[in-house]
């Protein structure tokens, strides 16, 4: 089974696609979440985006849900691609992810991890003025 969540928006990232049947805990635990919005100063931490899966990422905040249907989340924020990705990488190492690959640059961003069985990949990009694009996909390894 195979689970894509993904962001894709103007300048931003292309959809990802599930196959083999998908699960909505992830999806439905991350687009349920609320929280306050975080300040311009310091990076969110997972624990002000909550999860009812222990599994799930945290959606980041602030944000808004463009796409989320059966585990394939799409987010859009205001904030720049390195608050978005501070707060990933936190939400990584505190949850337990073991990151496998890592790229980095100003505007994009794209973290590989896994941890007991289960696969991530987060990609963060530039979206114009409009903001970040951020992708988050779990999936089975």
């Amino acid at each position: 089974m195979l689970v894509i969540l993904a962001v894709g928006l103007a300048g931003g990232l292309g959809a990802c696609s599930s196959s083999g049947g998908s699960s909505a805990a992830p999806a439905a635990a991350a687009a349920s979440s609320s929280a306050a919005p975080s300040d311009a100063s310091s990076p969110a931490s997972p624990a002000s985006s909550s999860s009812t899966d222990s599994g799930a990422l945290p959606k980041y905040e602030p944000s808004t849900v463009i796409s989320d249907a059966g585990g394939h989340i799409q987010l859009s924020s205001p904030d720049p691609v390195s608050k978005v990705t501070d707060f990933y990488d936190n939400a990584l190492k505190t949850g337990g992810w073991s990151v496998t690959s890592s790229t980095k640059s100003g505007y994009n961003t794209t973290i590989v991890a896994k941890r007991d069985g289960q696969g991530a990949t987060i990609s963060i990009s530039a979206a114009g003025a409009s903001g970040t694009s951020i992708s988050v996909s779990t999936y089975p390894t």
